[in-house]
């Protein structure tokens, strides 16, 4: 038996016992509504906060992780919900108006942008 045929027969073994014939779908009783994406006017500096307590987090490790990221010469972290802003924080001697090179965003901003065009 050729090593294709053997890892072929494995994993559809595997694929047909990991299938569940059960219906999970139990439906929920009290869903909470969604809660609309939020997006600042074009007009506007400000954005809306949020709390960590709002969206059911632990305060408590909020200033380990920014501990961390500071150890490891991070220069902000911003955590966003729903377009809402939950913690921004600045380290390193940075703040909101240090300008930074952002290699990894130009290219996915380049990618967007060039697909927009092509569209």
């Amino acid at each position: 038996m050729k090593w294709s045929t053997l890892i072929t027969s494995v994993f559809c073994l595997i694929l047909f016992f990991s299938c569940s014939s059960e219906d999970d779908t139990t439906p929920i009783e009290n869903p909470t509504p969604k809660e609309s994406i939020y997006f600042p006017t074009i007009s506007s500096e400000m954005w809306d906060t949020k709390s960590l307590s709002d969206i059911g987090c632990n305060e408590t490790n909020l200033q380990p992780l920014l501990d961390f990221l500071e150890d490891k010469n991070n220069k902000g972290f911003i955590m966003l919900h729903n377009g809402k802003i939950i913690v921004e924080a600045y380290m390193n001697g940075h703040n909101e108006a240090s300008p930074w090179y952002w290699a990894s965003a130009g290219k996915t901003l380049t990618t967007a942008v060039t697909g927009i065009t092509r569209d």
